[in-house]
């Protein structure tokens, strides 16, 4: 593992405090983009070293899908349309310790597109087998929103 990499793990449990005072009673979102067999997940620089799905915080007034696919977009470099995004489920989640409002969303797309990680958060992207995400690679916001798309 590349030092940055653990300095990112180590800020995100040093910082933890902070971090869930930051996170607590906001609305968050999480894509899950597909193409094939494949899911596009990310990696941030600080946090718990485990894949997530794009996705992140709503702005105040802003819609959810709108966040959604602005996140996505800064994430990942992808920008699909705003009819892209379907809808799974809204619900309140306990993400690192603290309460939030989690928006499942999904876009499936007919190509592997090419990614472009966001400089300064996003350490990786990538397009990966689902079979490949678990309890110990994977967040599990990520795998409960992956869940809830498969139900769909």
């Amino acid at each position: 593992m590349k030092l940055w990499r653990v300095l990112g793990i180590i800020s995100f449990y040093l910082s933890w405090p902070l971090i869930a005072l930051y996170l607590r009673n906001t609305e968050r979102t999480r894509v899950v983009v597909t193409s094939g067999d494949k899911i596009l997940v990310v990696k941030g620089w600080l946090g718990d070293g485990k894949w997530s799905l794009p996705g992140g915080g709503i702005h105040h007034g802003e819609p959810i899908i709108q966040g959604a696919l602005r996140e996505l977009k800064e994430e990942t470099g992808i920008e699909l349309g705003d009819n892209s995004l379907t809808a799974l489920l809204s619900e309140n989640f306990r993400l690192h310790g603290t309460n939030t409002r989690l928006h499942y969303l999904s876009a499936v797309v007919p190509n592997l597109l090419p990614v472009e990680r966001q400089r300064g958060e996003i350490v990786s992207v990538e397009w990966v087998q689902e079979t490949e995400l678990n309890d110990n690679n994977t967040g599990k916001d990520a795998l409960r929103a992956i869940a809830v798309w498969k139900t769909h």
